[in-house]
């Protein structure tokens, strides 16, 4: 994640060195921000920790009411 985000950090300051930012680098820039954030999307839903997830919350609900 940090990765992704640190390379359109870059993309911006290459973008912004001439000292305008042209439709096409925008363009570019909204292109790349829009697959890092599907990228961490799809990361943050994958389930992969879900199910870890979904047996702590019944831990705690069940501790919480005595069961």
């Amino acid at each position: 994640m940090q990765r992704g985000q640190h390379r359109i950090a870059r993309m911006e300051a290459r973008a912004k060195a001439d000292g305008v930012v042209t439709r096409h680098e925008r363009a570019m820039l909204h292109q790349a921000q829009a697959r890092e954030s599907a990228r961490i999307q799809r990361q943050k839903n994958d389930r992969q920790h879900a199910r870890w997830q979904d047996k702590r919350w019944q831990h705690e609900r069940y501790a919480r009411y005595g069961m």
